[in-house]
């Protein structure tokens, strides 16, 4: 079987993405396939870019082939998935990784239509379909965000486009007006909604460019944060703090600084990875003014520190440079002796302190955090991570704990690049010694733990979890210093009843999900806890993990044993679901008279909790363990009419405190009434169903033939799908209280 390979890679600050159509094996242009279209949709909300990529490639053998689509991301998300059989759109699902590839392997296995996208490494994603026919034309959707940098007023988005014809579209809204929206690469059409909301085409590419650059220009002050709140009605809010620094500082503003270089020579070093840490320090040690000062510690199993404590480097920088020519690999890492030796020296004063490590961070984490951890100074920590092996998650875990800043370094080609962004951010240190202050409304699950300091051209970026009832008042105040003096910047925020900014909720997902993968790749006992977090984190907010997959298969392509097996999945992922309620919640908010279950967020050691219903019901709530939450099942009464209902949880908790939470649902006992168009095409039948409400599941099934069945695709109350065969058709539509309604059709 021929295979080829789709590449879409998307890298981050700035954003950055290639689409390019690859045979397996051969660098370039597939000669097979070709890169038909591609329709591009990025909506650009509060620094947030929201990129929907459809493309269409077409297959120009004879052969059938089973495609292949790699997604490279650092910092971007994968938040949905999709593919098309001719005109029908089969739309993925997030399940748990191994048994989404286990449905996979068993429907190719009898050569149908399943789509798979997984993560296969960190920032890597692959995607599978299967078969694509010869001369036939296949889209492919693929939805990812991800956070732009600001870079003074600057936001900057980079697409790289796959060929062929393209339609690209955006509308970009910020808290600030926009001053100008501006292309290196594309035409641009600009349509001003009004000072902070523009929508705009960009066209007409220069011969040769496949960059899509968008830059956008903003009218910021510096140091004033704003916040960014989405909340759905009955939850808590997601919170999302943001604050930029000017993009340039006046050099009167800087004092000289102590720098100690700190250069893994150990075993796992040797080669390239050595090779680029020394290169990488003669740069720094190159840049440093006659006022700073500078130190050089060689290390492996043993640390050979150049000086005592750092010294002039007008004097010392020659002594340096050669000390750094003379390390050679060998021996073992012990990265927390060099670590300590390396704080111990600085000298005392209040100029900076800056510690740049240089390794592939391959040592005992719990100690190297112990030694961080126990640090009193002030001392900065900068981690740069070299070579194929690098431990990441140390690095970055280390540079967060004492305010730096982890940088990998992928390639000796991009190393002056990465160390001269590097240097620029400790040469110009803006706003340091970052603490939050929040009151009023509770602020819970704060990502980053640890604020980083703020270097000239930096941007600050805290998500949250908020807790207090609507026209609650959360007041956050940023603390620092800037240049010398105590700073305050406060930002006050009113919780509503409900905001939509969704992605809000996605990143605050994100933040929490790479915070428990980091402290699993700390920790040497295996924890299955972390890794079930992350699985209910990746189906709760639907985004690709390393333990949840996209699944995408076409109904009637399932065997009983696959279908039993998907509604099962289906089923984890519902209770997965309701058992993040983040508030009350009931399990059902559109129902029938019937029995849901009632979900509440609070302490488990609360006095009380009390749900008040407005027929009647008043009901204590017990805790379960496994969902650690609050839990009443009940019984809404047949005689309940029609209609929009809330009801009232009262909560005491152990210290006298009471709060008041609210769950909306509505009562819906009529059966949905809808229309039905069915047309022979071939040997198949197009049917589209338009419904009068909004329905929750549409099924199609030929009548003398039951097993051939879809579902259809679509959202709100319009519904299609193509179904296989000829005959009448029945028509099954579920409303969201899961009343149904049937009717038979026959095709014209």
């Amino acid at each position: 079987m021929n295979r080829f390979t789709l590449l879409l890679a998307v890298l981050a600050a700035p954003a950055f993405g290639q689409g390019v159509l690859l045979e397996r094996g051969v660098d370039g242009a597939s000669p097979h396939l070709r890169a038909a279209s591609e329709r591009v949709r990025i909506q650009i909300d509060h620094q947030y870019a929201s990129t929907v990529l459809e493309q269409e490639f077409e297959n120009l053998t004879e052969g059938r082939l089973e495609g292949r689509y790699v997604l490279r991301t650092a910092g971007a998300s994968v938040e949905g998935f999709a593919y098309w059989n001719g005109e029908e759109k089969i739309v993925g699902e997030v399940f748990e990784k191994q048994s989404a590839r286990n449905v996979y392997d068993d429907v190719v296995g009898r050569k149908r239509d399943p789509g798979l996208l997984e993560q296969i490494g960190e920032g890597s994603f692959a995607f599978r379909v299967f078969p694509i026919e010869p001369r036939e034309r296949k889209r492919i959707e693929i939805r990812f965000g991800q956070r732009l940098a600001r870079v003074g007023n600057l936001l900057q988005y980079r697409l790289t486009l796959g060929g062929g014809d393209s339609d690209v579209a955006l509308d970009i809204r910020d808290p600030d007006p926009i001053a100008k929206v501006d292309s290196s690469s594309h035409q641009l059409s600009v349509e001003s909604v009004d000072p902070r909301h523009l929508r705009v085409r960009a066209f007409g590419a220069a011969a040769g460019v496949r960059d899509l650059v968008i830059d956008v220009e903003t009218i910021a002050a510096p140091w004033e944060p704003t916040a960014v709140v989405h909340r759905d009605p009955g939850q808590d809010a997601y919170l999302v703090l943001q604050m930029d620094a000017p993009d340039k500082v006046e050099q009167s503003q800087l004092s000289g600084k102590d720098v100690t270089l700190v250069i893994d020579r150990s075993g796992s070093m040797s080669g390239a990875s050595l090779a680029q840490a020394c290169a990488a320090a003669e740069l720094v040690v190159r840049r440093l003014r006659d006022g700073d000062r500078v130190n050089v510690i060689a290390f492996d199993h043993a640390v050979d520190p150049l000086f005592r404590r750092p010294e002039p480097a007008g004097t010392a920088r020659d002594a340096a440079l050669q000390f750094i020519r003379r390390i050679r690999a060998g021996g073992g890492t012990n990265i927390a002796a060099a670590l300590a030796a390396a704080l111990q020296a600085q000298n005392g004063g209040h100029e900076p302190h800056i510690v740049l490590f240089l390794t592939d961070g391959q040592s005992d984490s719990e100690a190297a955090l112990r030694v961080a951890a126990g640090d009193r100074g002030d001392a900065r920590v900068f981690t740069l991570g070299l070579g194929s092996g690098v431990e990441k998650a140390l690095l970055s875990r280390l540079a967060s704990m004492k305010r730096g800043r982890f940088t990998y370094v992928e390639s000796p080609e991009a190393l002056e690049m990465r160390i001269g962004r590097l240097f620029d951010q400790i040469e110009s240190p803006a706003l340091v010694g970052l603490t939050l202050e929040a009151r009023g409304a509770t602020l819970t699950g704060a990502y980053p733990r640890t604020l980083p300091d703020l270097s000239a051209g930096d941007d600050l970026l805290l998500t949250g979890r908020v807790t207090g009832p609507p026209g609650a008042t959360l007041q956050l105040v940023v603390h620092g210093t800037l240049c010398g003096r105590q700073v305050a910047y406060p930002v006050s925020v009113t919780l509503p009843e409900s905001a939509s900014h969704p992605w809000a909720g996605r990143l605050w997902a994100k933040s929490r999900i790479d915070d428990v993968l980091e402290e699993m790749a700390l920790t040497r006992t295996p924890q299955p806890e972390f890794q079930n977090e992350v699985i209910e984190l990746g189906l709760a907010y639907n985004l690709v993990t390393p333990y949840t997959s996209f699944l995408a298969v076409p109904e009637r392509e399932l065997n009983g044993a696959q279908a039993a097996t998907l509604a099962d999945l289906r089923a984890q992922r519902a209770r997965l679901v309701a058992a993040h309620s983040d508030a009350a919640a009931l399990s059902r908010t559109r129902m029938p008279p019937g029995d849901p279950v009632l979900t509440v967020k609070a302490p488990k050691d609360a006095l009380q909790v009390t749900a008040y219903f407005p027929f009647g019901l008043v009901r204590d709530l017990g805790w379960d363990e496994k969902l650690e939450k609050w839990v009443l099942r009940l019984l809404v009464p047949v005689g309940v009419p029609d209609g929009d209902y809330e009801a009232t949880v009262l909560i005491v908790r152990r210290d006298g405190n009471v709060e008041v939470a609210k769950a909306r649902y509505a009562i819906d006992s009529k059966a949905p009434d809808f229309e039905v168009e069915a047309k022979k095409v071939g040997g198949r039948v197009f049917v589209r169903v338009r419904s009068s409400e909004p329905a929750r599941r549409v099924i199609a099934a030929l009548v003398a033939d039951p097993r051939r069945r879809i579902e259809l695709v679509g959202a709100g109350s319009d519904f299609s799908g193509v179904l296989p065969g000829s005959g009448p058709v029945r028509v099954v539509v579920a409303d969201m209280a899961r009343n149904e309604s049937v009717r038979e059709v026959v095709p014209r």
